[in-house]
């Protein structure tokens, strides 16, 4: 029933389907009155927002936008924790993440699924034939399951032959009320080859009782602006679709966002300014196209110079920002710059270009940065410090600047100083701020292999590296039944948790699991369990250094 290979009914459906994506007549996801709490494309954490997050409160019915077959379903502790792919003869594909359940038809499919692999997290694809659905049809509940921040349905359209996702808002616009033109909030202005200011980057705040700064420069900069988007009858925030820089009242720069790529998505990094967003959390969308950023929607054909400003004349340089949303409200704003000459010289910095490949090879670490990994042409900085606080098996390795976004796996590997555990498997490297904490609300710990002294992982970040050892076996606890459910809380604080299992009497049982609560959960089935008589308990966690800890009682309910 499950598909490893594309077969001939997903052809012929193909076929069937039509040659482009037409904005298909579809209802809404939910019945009740749409309310965002997300838009597409909005700036998120190392991503684009691909779809829109709907409010709703746990177990709301999800419907089937329109007709069609459910083509793919993915089970995870994080992430889209639960979601459903429905694929369409219009040639979309409609996503519905972070459900609590599906509906039994498909939730028996699933378990069964899970069973054979005896695994809770799944990725299974199906035939066009092996679920169908009807438009209008309930096919799951929504929840707050995998990164979800509170309960809400996140839904996508998507092509169904290149899964990039599409502005939903092109099939639901009608079915949302939006009056509120978004806000422009600060316009910074970074010197790109040229000084502003005769110092670094100057920011204007934008506010009744803001005090505009003169801002002077000479040479080439950059430009960016911080830009939230508003709707009506909520407090939420959101990001803006549409961005134009007037230069004396001529465009230099447009950009839309209405389509967005997967496999483009770490490049947010180059579309807003990370060195600001690591200071303080804001969201400056640069103005500017880096040689390695290939993101979809930039109207090239209105773009000069690729976005470098140049101020080359002693006068009075007029600017203009504006921004809509998707329904076309508007906010602008104009300011000014004065061209004026300075005896400071622009930092001239070596570098390398963005497609080749760099290597940074030191005592005790080697780092290979593939070609197009870097956005722009600069040399990455390395620094150590010596000295091995506790718990750490080696220097900590720092690779600068800490915010520079990175697009593909750059292969990292680090001398262990102190090689003193025999199990070489307990070795890890991980990521570590500035407290020489790990990095993030989730650990960053990476898988490593051991050789000769070394280990070595694969990164997508810079910033510093230590390499640590695990050798403590995962938290099990045992929460008795609570609700029809088995419970246990699992969790590895060290190198993270990377598989558990539970069994009944012997016999595989899917236990889901949710990164937030970090409890896994078991609906007992009294068709299969039988109640009244004890029955064996077993449930094991392995962590990602191969830590075991197993967890053995019997079951009494």
């Amino acid at each position: 029933m499950v598909k490893n290979k594309i077969g001939l009914l997903y052809i012929l459906f193909l076929i069937c389907a039509v040659n482009f994506v037409s904005q298909a007549e579809i209802i809404p996801p939910l019945k009740r009155s749409l309310q965002l709490t997300g838009n597409f494309g909005e700036l998120r954490t190392n991503h684009f927002h691909t779809g829109l997050d709907f409010r709703a409160s746990i177990g709301t019915p999800v419907y089937a936008v329109d007709s069609g077959y459910v083509s793919r379903i993915t089970v995870s502790a994080g992430g889209y924790g639960n979601a459903l792919y429905i694929t369409h003869p219009s040639g979309i594909t409609s996503v519905y993440a972070h459900l609590n359940a599906f509906t039994p038809k498909i939730c028996k499919i699933l378990q069964h699924q899970q069973e054979q692999l005896k695994y809770y997290a799944v990725d299974l694809s199906f035939l066009p034939t092996d679920i169908q659905v009807k438009k209008g049809e309930i096919v799951a509940y929504t929840g707050n399951r995998g990164s979800s921040g509170g309960p809400h349905l996140h839904f996508e359209m998507r092509d169904t032959q290149t899964q990039n996702p599409l502005e939903p808002l092109n099939y639901l616009k009608d079915k949302i009320k939006d009056t509120r033109s978004p806000k422009i909030k600060a316009i910074s202005i970074m010197p790109y080859r040229g000084v502003v200011n005769n110092t670094n980057t100057q920011i204007i705040k934008v506010g009744e009782n803001s005090v505009v700064p003169q801002i002077k420069v000479w040479g080439d900069l950059i430009l960016a602006v911080e830009a939230y988007d508003y709707m009506d009858g909520m407090r939420n925030i959101y990001g803006v679709h549409y961005v134009n820089l007037y230069k004396d009242e001529e465009l230099i720069y447009s950009s839309y966002i209405d389509t967005l790529s997967f496999d483009k998505g770490r490049q947010i990094n180059t579309y807003i300014n990370s060195e600001q967003f690591l200071k303080d959390k804001s969201l400056y969308m640069q103005s500017f196209l880096a040689p390695g950023n290939t993101l979809p929607f930039y109207e090239k054909n209105k773009i000069s110079n690729n976005g470098v400003v140049t101020i080359d004349e002693e006068r009075v340089y007029k600017f203009r920002y504006e921004v809509f949303d998707y329904y076309g409200n508007k906010d602008e704003y104009a300011f000014e710059i004065v061209g004026e000459k300075t005896e400071s010289e622009p930092i001239k910095q070596k570098s390398v270009k963005y497609n080749e490949e760099y290597i940074i090879e030191e005592e005790n670490f080697r780092m290979r940065i593939p070609a197009y990994a870097l956005y722009d042409n600069y040399i990455p900085q390395y620094s150590k410090s010596d000295t091995i606080k506790s718990g750490n098996y080696s220097a900590i390795h720092t690779i600068e600047p800490y915010y520079a976004g990175v697009d593909k796996n750059c292969k990292l590997s680090i001398r262990i100083d102190a090689d003193t555990i025999q199990d070489k498997n307990k070795y890890y490297i991980v990521s570590i701020n500035s407290e020489g904490k790990k990095k993030g609300k989730v650990s960053q710990e990476y898988i490593s292999e051991y050789s000769d002294g070394w280990l070595t992982t694969q990164v997508k970040t810079f910033g510093q590296f230590v390499v640590k050892a695990d050798q403590t076996k995962p938290y099990i606890k045992y929460h008795g039944v609570v609700d029809g459910e088995i419970r246990f809380t699992v969790k590895d604080d060290e190198s993270g948790l990377k598989y558990f299992k539970g069994e009944v009497d012997g016999e595989f049982v899917v236990f889901t699991y949710d990164m937030k609560d970090k409890i896994a959960r078991y609906k007992i089935d009294t068709k299969k369990i039988e109640q009244g008589t004890i029955h064996t308990l077993k449930f094991e966690a392995i962590d990602n250094c191969g830590n075991e800890k197993l967890y053995l009682g019997n079951l009494r309910f």
